[in-house]
């Protein structure tokens, strides 16, 4: 399972690279879920680890988009 961790951390990386935003949410979020409700034989330390990555990965991009509805409102064209 961990190896499916690390998988999904990657595709999470690059999908923000690309600028994929909303599908990086996507992927935040469910790994987060993943992480929370399935229990892994693993180490508590890296599966908290696993779970800030996620979440920093769909707040940032969360953050971006509140910063560009803010910017276009306050906008005048």
């Amino acid at each position: 399972m961990l190896l499916g961790l690390f998988i999904l951390s990657g595709v999470l990386i690059k999908t923000s690279l690309l600028g994929l935003g909303w599908i990086s949410i996507a992927i935040g979020l469910s790994g987060y879920l993943l992480c929370r409700w399935f229990d892994f034989n693993l180490d508590i330390k890296l599966i908290d680890k696993f779970r800030r990555l996620f979440i920093t990965g769909a707040a940032l991009h969360l953050l971006v988009y509140i910063g560009l509805i803010t910017k276009l409102s306050l906008s005048t064209a």
